[in-house]
């Protein structure tokens, strides 16, 4: 089992119990994605692709009113899963 996906299944196994195939399921589902400060995972007007999960560090979520200005809905840090659910599971632009 690869050193990245510890946190991940330690996280899932608190909550529930899986066995070995399904965990080998998750760790086949999930691979590393490092990204620096101010990096996005998703653009303006892009459509979420993903379900991140994130290790350590922290994630501020936010969307631009219709003045420009950045609003904050959200910041999360480890052991916290992100996306833009609706995006994700429509396939809508977020």
């Amino acid at each position: 089992m690869k050193k990245h996906h510890f946190p991940l299944l330690e996280v899932i196994k608190e909550k529930i119990s899986i066995s070995l195939k399904e965990e080998n399921l998750l760790i086949s589902s999930f691979s590393p994605l490092n990204k620096n400060k101010n990096d996005l995972l998703i653009s303006v007007g892009g459509k979420s692709q993903a379900l991140y999960f994130i290790v350590e560090g922290y994630i501020r979520c936010f969307h631009y009113d219709n003045k420009g200005n950045e609003i904050t809905t959200n910041l999360l840090t480890g052991n916290s899963f992100v996306t833009s659910f609706e995006s994700f599971q429509k396939n809508t632009i977020s």
